[in-house]
């Protein structure tokens, strides 16, 4: 399958479970269906006080959590829903 994406972003994408999660250029997080390419959620990342890109090189996980470093912080997600923790 193939999807577009807004802008470019560094990090390579992560493989978890049946899920593909990718960084976008519009400071967002997306998870695909493994097998499909389908969206299961999206959301764009906050970096505290100031607008940060995603700068990480890669998007790493443990324990059902994604996280990925911006400009000036990091931000954690939770895997299933795409909700940002931290």
């Amino acid at each position: 399958w193939y999807a577009p994406q807004p802008g470019d972003a560094r990090p390579k994408p992560l493989v978890a479970g049946e899920l593909v999660v990718f960084a976008t250029g519009a400071r967002e997080l997306v998870a695909r269906d493994r097998a499909t390419g389908r969206a299961q959620w999206t959301t764009r990342v906050t970096s505290v006080g100031r607008a940060g890109a995603i700068e990480g090189r890669n998007i790493v996980t443990a324990r059902g959590v994604a996280a990925v470093a911006l400009t000036y912080n990091t931000v954690a997600v939770d895997l299933a829903s795409g909700r940002e923790l931290w």
